[in-house]
């Protein structure tokens, strides 16, 4: 199973495609969102969302990959190859998006097997979950080989 834990008010700027993915992933991925923590203090605000981060991947064993600026970019081709190479390792995958302040290093830099990146761009969260729900979409289609990928 494919999980993405992500930190966000709401995903309605992307509503329709966001819904239209996640029903075309029914069955491979499960998405646990979080409502991002209230304050002045961002330093707090990204110590209390890692704990929550923390309290959802602490129940699940698998590979843990934190969706990260400034991280190493990866292609469409390199993500189908770490899923399809992890699904033999670990049980289970987890994505995480981190929110406006991006995570604690502290507490959950332990648990990060992996830290990527789609872009040196800063993105809304929402259009950050919308391209991880599609290149998931499109990593399932490369081990299909339907031919929706032509990269």
């Amino acid at each position: 199973m494919i999980s993405i834990i992500t930190i966000s008010d709401s995903f309605a700027h992307f509503r329709e495609p966001v819904e239209e993915y996640v029903r075309r992933l029914k069955g491979i991925i499960e998405v646990k969102n979080i409502k991002p923590e209230k304050s002045e203090n961002p330093v707090f605000i990204r110590q209390k969302e890692s704990q929550r981060i923390l309290e959802l991947i602490s129940k699940q064993k698998g590979l843990i990959i934190y969706c990260d600026i400034g991280s190493e970019i990866i292609s469409t081709e390199s993500l189908a190859h770490m899923v399809e190479k992890s699904k033999i390792t670990h049980p289970n995958i987890v994505f995480i998006i981190g929110g406006a302040y991006g995570i604690d290093e502290a507490i959950l830099s332990p648990f990060i097997h992996k830290r990527i990146s789609f872009s040196p761009m800063t993105f809304p969260h929402s259009l950050a979950f919308l391209l991880l729900l599609e290149q998931l979409y499109r990593v399932e289609q490369i081990r299909k080989n339907t031919g929706y990928h032509h990269g």
